[in-house]
């Protein structure tokens, strides 16, 4: 009962603090703000005296201005992101041995579990460990380098990476992730066409798949299920439906329609930076508050007992 009666004493005087800080508060309003009434006409002016005239097209050009500047930076980080990972990859890979096998050139690298893969933007090559060289057959091994080979031809790192690069800046286009994934499985049956070719059936490259899967590391992602099938002759799937493409068409009209508004909006002789500058203010001037009252009510209820 004591330390109910506390709480109950604790939450008066607060109370009494709070009911006086709000009766100082008003007290301080009655003097400063003038009490005379206010027409529409002045409360219109008011508001433009604040915002401008130039409302609209400010909100429009704004609105276009962050699509860009997103956009840009994402494109930019993305391709900054890659940039280093291929040439901290590539630098290591430039110390190593290069053979000639099967008349492709191949880079050796010194490690027991077999694996094979295709790096490099501007000139790719091709990397081979000295676990695949032991583990493969001959045809085997034929296939695999045929495999990477067709994608040092069609430079698909450089192609994987503008792709990434594009879905990353057209974030307003979701379509754009789905389609380079998509590419990235197209890829690979194209590289699984090619090596099936060069050894008159999909037999050495299965097998060569199958080694690859049994040493993999813990966790790693297995071989596709489409890829098998394809070696089965069944054909790939387009897999990007109506509804995925005509979200993308509006999408497009979306942001087509942005920028022609804004064109539309902007006043004769264009808006100078000063206006829209005063346009951004005038907004703070309005959200911030709004904002910084949510945010003090949000936490006085998080941190109130349940």
């Amino acid at each position: 009962m004591r330390s109910a009666r506390r709480y109950y004493v604790l939450h008066l005087v607060f109370a009494t603090f709070g009911g006086l800080a709000l009766l100082g508060s008003g007290w301080v309003l009655w003097h400063v703000v003038e009490g005379s009434p206010m027409s529409a006409n002045d409360l219109l002016q008011a508001c433009r005296d604040v915002i401008g005239d130039a409302l609209l097209s400010s909100l429009l050009v704004l609105a276009l201005l962050a699509v860009l500047l997103i956009a840009t930076v994402r494109a930019l980080r993305a391709t900054a992101r890659q940039l280093v990972v291929s040439r901290r990859f590539v630098s290591k890979g430039n110390e190593l041995d290069e053979i000639s096998l099967e008349g492709v050139r191949v880079r050796l690298l010194d490690d027991p579990r077999p694996h094979a893969f295709c790096a490099g933007l501007l000139r790719p090559r091709v990397y081979l460990s000295t676990g695949a060289w032991a583990a493969l057959t001959p045809s085997e091994l034929r296939a695999v380098l045929v495999h990477e080979e067709h994608h040092v031809r069609q430079r698909d790192p450089l192609r994987l990476l503008l792709a990434q690069v594009a879905s990353e800046a057209l974030f307003f286009l979701p379509i754009m992730r789905r389609a380079r994934r998509r590419y990235a499985d197209l890829a690979e049956i194209a590289a699984d066409e090619a090596a099936v070719s060069s050894t008159g059936g999909p037999g050495p490259l299965a097998a060569a798949m199958l080694r690859f899967d049994q040493h993999a590391a813990a966790g790693a992602v297995g071989i596709a299920p489409e890829r098998v099938d394809h070696l089965f002759g069944e054909h790939p799937r387009w897999e990007l439906s109506a509804s995925v493409l005509a979200g993308a068409g509006l999408s497009l009209l979306g942001i087509l329609s942005l920028a022609y508004g804004t064109a539309i909006a902007a006043p004769p002789g264009g808006l100078s930076l000063s206006t829209v500058s005063m346009q951004v203010c005038g907004l703070a001037m309005v959200a911030v508050p709004l904002m910084a009252a949510m945010w003090t009510i949000r936490t006085a209820r998080r941190a109130a007992p349940r």
